[in-house]
């Protein structure tokens, strides 16, 4: 190389810094403070699943037995891993599998005291498969409301308001509405609003709990609410019930224990094993 040629490279201005960043490996107090986080975060998460359910269950019985005071009382008067692609673990399943055998020992309990309906028990049925499917859809049309659970519930109730007028017509309910005796009555009024007000927090809780947990986690929260219920209904109406049918609710509230104890373990396990990705993608980002 001439001294010309060399002058020229070495004055020239098109010369190249480089610099190669290096994170620094974290400190004892960093990586204290990282698990703390991370602990942080997964008991914020068991709190809100915990919440969510525990609203849920709440309205719902609440609005079961004023239910049941407005239409009866003398004063008035699995389908997610088809739609989803979601996989449920073999626990998991087995859990699911106490919940049904719970069921159908109940149903043959109910039988033999002469208290089951074909027709009940086939509503029954069918009601399990719309819920499976609401929190199904539910989960499908969250992000098109930008994951807004209160958005959500003003869309569904907006349809109910237009959707209820025509089959008010079609069932023949509108005259049996302006001829009700109690249609002016104030303690008629007031259970009716209160019962509206659950309906739509029904909505929003319902709603919130599929969205912090799973479908197939609502749909065993909603069972294991069901048979709360009746087990509250029977003690308050003094009803006379057998040892097999007792047994039955114990297969049902117990199967959806363990699943929620499974779930939580699944949980843990997930949150660790992302944690575990997170710092190694942080070890390996050092070491380059």
């Amino acid at each position: 190389m001439s001294n010309t040629t060399y002058a020229l490279l070495n004055n020239s201005t098109d010369n190249i810094d480089m610099a190669i960043p290096v994170k620094e490996p974290l400190s004892p107090q960093s990586s204290s403070v990282t698990n703390t986080t991370n602990v942080d975060t997964l008991r914020k998460s068991y709190k809100q699943i915990a919440i969510a359910v525990a609203l849920y269950w709440f309205v719902s019985i609440t609005m079961v037995f004023l239910n049941k005071y407005l239409l009866s009382s003398k004063d008035v008067k699995v389908f997610t891993y088809i739609m989803l692609g979601d996989r449920t673990s073999y626990r998991a399943l087995i859990c699911c599998g106490l919940i049904i055998v719970g069921f159908f020992l109940g149903m043959d309990q109910e039988n033999t005291l002469g208290t089951l309906s074909l027709f009940g028990a086939l509503c029954g049925v069918a009601s399990s498969i719309f819920v499976a499917l609401n929190a199904i859809y539910t989960i499908r049309c969250l992000p098109c409301v930008d994951k807004n659970i209160w958005r959500l519930c003003l869309y569904n109730n907006f349809n109910a308001c237009i959707l209820f007028l025509p089959l008010m017509l079609v069932f023949g309910e509108i005259p049996v509405v302006f001829n009700y005796s109690k249609l002016f009555n104030i303690p008629f009024w007031t259970a009716m609003t209160a019962a509206g007000f659950l309906g739509f927090s029904m909505g929003y809780v319902t709603g919130y709990q599929i969205k912090v947990t799973s479908p197939l986690t609502h749909n065993v929260s909603g069972t294991a609410k069901s048979y709360v219920q009746t087990l509250m209904a029977v003690v308050i109406y003094s009803e006379t019930k057998t040892v097999l049918w007792w047994i039955s609710n114990v297969f049902v509230l117990g199967g959806s224990g363990l699943f929620a104890q499974v779930r939580a373990t699944e949980m843990k396990q997930n949150h660790n094993s992302n944690k575990s990705t997170i710092d190694n993608t942080n070890g390996n980002s050092v070491k380059t």
